[in-house]
């Protein structure tokens, strides 16, 4: 193994696992900031969704006192169920129901697409798919003064059984919980295509930080492959010529290179005052 070769592997060799180590901390840096880049997505979706619910069931309770005035008669109550019952939000799948307390047990008040619960008995402890107890956790919300509850529900226009999430919030003239909701399936597809995105840009940062440290190391092998010629190969090899030329040439007055304050200045001026010292000898030995 040459020299230079041995002088770009002593560089190399740190320098290779600095790099690695680097681009791992980089990837593992980028990695985090895309999971985080995620969450908050995540979170800002369901914000929104909470706050889309809310905002709906507060207008429908200020459609309930304004329609109802403080009546509780019949005829107020029905007209109450009706607009209620036909109220949308959104693209237009947003709708309400509302349990009655009726003391001992909770009946629908109403139902927006399904009227034909109103009045049948609301089974508090009937649960969803996940054994979650889901009406009585609204109810519960309600008397709290209003609550999110997360649970699984058949969404009707593709059968699925999904994740639903609801605000329930108490309206205690009629002794009703009213209730909206919306399925999170949007959710989910909206982080798939926001993973694929910060996916993307991950790869990208990933080659950008490959090609950069690849670049950086081919540049320092030029460089000290280099300045390894100028300042140690090439003046070894001119002193090696000299020492085979004045060999060849039986010549104790060859001049070897000179130095510049470093090891192999001191290697010429020692072989300059040998080869002096040998010249001397031999014209001694000769008189």
């Amino acid at each position: 193994m040459s020299i230079r070769t041995k002088i770009l592997w002593l560089t190399l060799t740190p320098l290779i696992i600095i790099s690695l180590a680097n681009m791992l901390l980089t990837l593992r840096d980028i990695q985090a900031s895309g999971e985080e880049r995620l969450q908050r997505f995540e979170n800002r979706l369901w914000a929104m969704k909470r706050e889309l619910l809310e905002n709906n069931v507060l207008l429908a309770l200020k459609t309930l006192e304004t329609t109802l005035n403080g009546s509780t008669d019949s005829h107020s109550v029905d007209e109450a169920r009706r607009i209620l019952s036909g109220m949308r939000y959104g693209d237009g799948s947003g709708y309400f129901f509302a349990y009655q307390n009726e003391g001992s047990h909770y009946t629908f008040a109403f139902h927006g697409t399904k009227p034909q619960l109103q009045g049948q008995l609301a089974k508090l402890d009937s649960p969803d798919i996940k054994g979650f107890a889901f009406r009585q956790a609204l109810i519960e919300k309600a008397k709290e003064g209003g609550g999110f509850v997360t649970y699984h529900y058949e969404k009707p226009t593709t059968k699925e059984i999904l994740p639903k999430l609801a605000y329930a919030r108490e309206y205690s003239l009629l002794k009703w919980t009213i209730v909206t909701g919306v399925y999170a399936d949007d959710i989910a597809a909206e982080m798939t295509a926001e993973k694929k995105s910060v996916d993307q840009q991950i790869h990208q940062a990933l080659l950008t930080t490959l090609f950069a440290t690849a670049g950086g190391v081919l540049l320092v092998v030029f460089a000290v492959a280099w300045i390894a010629k100028q300042t140690v190969i090439d003046r070894i090899t001119a002193i090696s010529t000299a020492i085979a030329q004045a060999a060849s040439e039986k010549n104790l007055t060859a001049a070897f290179p000179p130095g510049k304050g470093d090891e192999l200045a001191q290697v010429s001026e020692q072989l300059t005052t040998l080869f002096r010292e040998l010249r001397e000898t031999l014209t001694a030995a000769q008189t």
